[in-house]
């Protein structure tokens, strides 16, 4: 498909204004999520923008020529985005903290339904990655400046309101923490495996891989790989990112 969204250039999630950030996909795969930075030079476009396509795919696939473009009310430099429910997508962004995008179907006529919501974080200096567990219910957003990772409470909007998103555990790392992963796989805890859920981000200060236990209060530090000079491995600020097999 080729559908042209205007912007002349894509770079990594920390370039310049005006440029593609992210891209995921719905979890039924029917909706494509594309996160463009605002334009700080132009008061028109000091918002950031969430642009969907709708996709339909059974047999043959196709994708919406005209995509939704949603606007935030104070976003301004959208980084990363997280899919928290299967209409419910969180974007981070530097300038505020985090945004909520909610967009469904009604049924049965099928009216497109979307709304933004902005959720400052208090203290927050850069929020970048951020992933979803399913085992602890909870989002995890790195703030590279701050050197901590957040767990984030998000509550999807019920018929009558809004989405929410609060602070449940702030955890300092001593380290610039840039992209983090995790399993997304259940463990039983024990005595030498005391979590629910880990937690992987990449220690750009100390060139290692730190490892994060989650499920048992705020994700602790639980063990830390070290990258040997050896590996050939050369870690800078941009494009570092973990490719889970």
């Amino acid at each position: 498909w080729d559908r042209p969204t205007g912007l002349t250039q894509t770079t990594p999630m920390v370039g310049p204004p005006n440029t593609l950030s992210d891209v995921i996909f719905s979890q039924r795969s029917d909706t494509e999520y594309i996160l463009v930075k605002g334009l700080p030079s132009n008061a028109a476009h000091q918002h950031q923008r969430s642009i969907t396509h709708r996709c339909r795919c059974l047999f043959k696939c196709s994708l919406a020529a005209t995509p939704v473009v949603l606007a935030t009310p104070s976003g301004l430099l959208p980084f990363s985005l997280t899919l928290v429910y299967p209409d419910l997508v969180l974007a981070t962004d530097p300038a505020v903290g985090l945004d909520l995008f909610t967009v469904r179907r009604t049924r049965p006529t099928g009216d497109l339904v979307t709304s933004v919501v902005t959720v400052p974080l208090a203290g927050q200096q850069a929020t970048c990655w951020s992933v979803y567990s399913k085992p602890t219910g909870y989002v995890y957003v790195s703030d590279p400046n701050n050197g901590t990772i957040s767990e984030i409470d998000v509550t999807p909007a019920r018929w009558d309101g809004q989405p929410t998103a609060s602070i449940v555990a702030v955890s300092p790392i001593g380290n610039a923490a840039f992209d983090i992963v995790n399993t997304n796989q259940r463990f039983t805890p024990s005595a030498t495996a005391p979590f629910a859920d880990l937690l992987f981000a990449v220690l750009l200060c100390v060139r290692s891989i730190g490892v994060l236990a989650l499920g048992s209060g705020a994700p602790t530090l639980f063990d830390v790989l070290t990258l040997p000079s050896e590996s050939g491995f050369s870690i800078g600020s941009q494009g570092i990112a973990f490719m889970p097999a």
